[in-house]
């Protein structure tokens, strides 16, 4: 395990990449009699068969820029463009999943929707037992991933849990007896629930608690709330027409979400008349959120001394800057550079750290090397540079190293209304 170091400096920051070429699969193999045709007259027809794999084709598509035929290499360099966007598209969408007919029990439920959406469900025990092999009606068919864990929830009596948790999987235990679940509006990946809400008719405040959270598989660095964007409609008891009103205080709030998390939670008050009796309130609101997307693996044959080697895909450049061995050490150092980080690599954000470069053998057997020690040695607005230390590698030219990282920083908007809210 690499033990994590920081030490802050300022960087402009650049970069450098190349996919990883996968063997012994049935995706790969074919993946691979495709760009062969790439090089031929056919290779308009194996252009559209890649693009048609999908996202799933990026980790098997070797590096368009050591193609030695000019049209793979064009292709190549096309294909890629376009599953990269796709990739990142993905991202920020919401995940289906699709339950077998019933009966169907919670414990196939759980594992049918980890095996389509990459979302973990874990069952928390501490308020009571959980029957995992319960049958359950009313959830098969196809349906979002949020929509499906909300009814499997209702069906078996849990409710989710939206505490950090280390190994980011979303937490369901036995719902209480006096469980209120709470209206709910679907964006996509996205969840957005009010679990309070106050009316304080004395002051003229609504004070409201939002919830906002996201599938499991996404790794959200931070969530906006712009004031601009959030308004409550109410209808009175009287029957009059429904009024708008503005959340307090203006400006943004903003929240860092901790390594883990699946939520955020934000306070928001809204400026009602003094001794206003809402029957009906709605809330239309809009969160910014920023995550990375699209994963991709970089791969460089070259771990030894020598110029800088830099490549590009997506919104990421990597560099390779450095690679020294000391006397049985490997020591590498990385550029990461993004077009724009939204703001993501501020110096506290700790979420790149999670990506670590590793050695692999160039040849298939053995087993890849993880670093002694991983540091990030300076930071810029949108590029970090890391530093990768290898204690004790025997024969280090067989080895390559492979790095893993998101290939764009994208800030998605989550728009969404939610009607009624129950307000005490």
């Amino acid at each position: 395990m690499a033990r994590i170091c920081t030490i802050f400096l300022l960087l402009p920051g650049v970069a450098a990449f190349a996919p990883s070429t996968a063997k012994g699969t049935a995706l790969a193999e074919r993946v691979d009699a495709l760009v062969a045709q790439l090089a031929t007259d056919e290779f308009r027809a194996a252009e559209d068969a890649l693009i048609a794999v999908g996202p799933a084709a990026l980790p098997h598509l070797p590096d368009w820029r050591r193609a030695r035929d000019p049209q793979t290499a064009r292709s190549l360099r096309t294909i890629e463009a376009v599953l990269q966007k796709r990739a990142a598209a993905a991202d920020v969408t919401g995940s289906t999943v699709r339950l077998p007919g019933e009966p169907v029990t919670l414990r196939q439920a759980i594992g049918a929707i980890r095996e389509q959406t990459g979302n973990r469900l874990v069952l928390d025990p501490s308020a009571g037992p959980i029957d995992q092999d319960q049958p359950l009606t009313g959830i098969a068919g196809e349906a979002p991933f949020w929509r499906t864990v909300d009814a499997m929830c209702k069906a078996a009596g849990l409710a989710p849990q939206f505490q950090t948790a280390p190994d980011g999987a979303l937490r369901l235990r036995r719902a209480e007896e006096d469980h209120r679940r709470s209206a709910v509006a679907y964006v996509g990946p996205f969840r957005v629930d009010v679990p309070a809400a106050k009316l304080r008719q004395e002051v003229g405040v609504l004070s409201t608690t939002v919830r906002l959270a996201w599938e499991p598989r996404l790794h959200v660095v931070t969530v906006a709330a712009p004031a601009d964007h959030w308004h409550v409609a109410a209808t009175s008891a009287e029957g009059a027409e429904p009024s708008e009103f503005p959340l307090l205080g203006g400006g943004q709030r903003e929240a860092t979400v901790a390594d883990g998390a699946t939520a955020v939670e934000f306070s928001l008050p809204f400026d009602v008349p003094r001794g206003f009796d809402a029957d009906h309130v709605s809330l239309r609101g809009e969160f910014r959120v920023v995550l990375p997307t699209a994963e991709a693996s970089f791969v460089f044959d070259r771990v030894a001394a020598g110029p800088p080697v830099s490549r590009k895909q997506g919104d990421v450049r990597v560099t390779l800057t450095k690679a020294l061995s000391l006397d049985g050490d490997i020591i590498v150092t990385m550029l990461v550079h993004y077009d724009n980080a939204q703001g993501a690599l501020e110096s506290f954000r700790g979420w790149i750290g999670q990506y670590v470069a590793e050695l692999r053998p160039r040849e298939p057997g053995g087993e890849a090397i993880q670093p002694d020690l991983a540091e990030r040695v300076a930071h810029g607005p949108n590029g970090v540079a890391l530093r990768f230390t290898f204690n004790d590698v025997k024969e280090p030219t067989r080895y390559a190293l492979h790095y893993r990282c998101p290939t764009a920083i994208v800030a998605a908007p989550v728009e969404f209304t939610i009607r009624p809210i129950p307000v005490p």
